[in-house]
């Protein structure tokens, strides 16, 4: 029977029992959840990791999981030419569900430089924080020409001017895409000379953008991660230590996880345009 690919990424009134998900069977082995912000040596964490944390955790990725575990696709991280995402794509319609259902059962220490990237791309905006690296500034045609190249390579037989006609085609179609994509999140989109000085660049983009901004309300305050990942391992200590979390813990930890919401975050084109 098809799956609806709505059933998991709709937002749904979770019960506090929804909050346990990872810490019972069949996902408590499988889920990786070691505190390893909590060490003093190794790495420091970040607001990127923190929203990586609690959105795995989250109840409605706990449905996903449970709907889409015996998948092909499953857990298997980014795969060879996004094979497994354009599977995951095709009964998933938000992109975050699609990335914590590929790599969420890792925690971030233990995610690769690759599977960062993926989830950095695909997270959207979470918990008031926006595009909070650097592809808060990106190059859309370099991302295109890379998405052209991967798609060009199912086209190998096509040489000549015939190859570089439907190289380029493809390049100016994934340009289209990359800039819709940019809107709807919620970004400006520019175009510059390539010919400027550094300093020439720094200058014209300072301009537009004020121009731009021009009237907009200040930015909302950001918020503070570092209780977001006090809070999960609070409420994960007490539930190792008592089977069950204190009144307050839980309470504490659920007005930081419900707010979450997965919903403004369209899947994009994957291997196609």
């Amino acid at each position: 029977m098809p799956t609806n690919k709505n059933s998991a990424s709709s937002p749904a009134v979770s019960s506090r029992d929804n909050y346990f998900w990872y810490l019972e069977d069949p996902w408590a082995q499988r889920f990786e959840r070691s505190h390893w912000w909590d060490q003093t040596s190794g790495e420091q964490p970040n607001s990127l990791a923190a929203a990586y944390e609690l959105a795995r955790r989250h109840p409605q990725i706990g449905r996903a999981f449970q709907e889409f575990a015996r998948r092909s696709w499953f857990g298997r991280g980014m795969g060879l030419h996004a094979e497994f995402e354009a599977k995951a794509a095709q009964e998933i319609g938000n992109r975050t569900v699609i990335s914590l259902c590929l790599i969420g059962l890792k925690s971030w220490s233990q995610l690769s430089k690759n599977e960062r990237e993926f989830w950095i791309d695909s997270a959207g905006r979470i918990k008031g924080l926006k595009h909070f690296n650097r592809r808060i500034c990106r190059s859309l045609d370099l991302r295109a020409k890379g998405r052209a190249a991967l798609q060009f390579s199912d086209h190998l037989n096509a040489e000549g001017a015939k190859g570089e006609s439907l190289y380029q085609q493809m390049v100016e179609q994934a340009i289209s895409r990359e800039a819709v994509d940019a809107l709807r999140a919620g970004n400006l989109v520019f175009s510059i000379p390539n010919d400027l000085s550094r300093e020439e660049a720094r200058t014209l983009l300072t301009r537009e953008y004020a121009r731009r901004r021009r009237g907009r309300r200040s930015p909302q305050k950001r918020c503070r991660w570092q209780s977001w990942l006090s809070a999960i391992s609070e409420f994960e200590n007490d539930c190792d230590r008592y089977q069950t979390a204190k009144a307050r813990t839980f309470t504490r930890y659920r007005r930081i996880a419900e707010p979450i919401c997965f919903e403004a975050n369209p899947v994009k084109a994957v291997g196609g345009f």
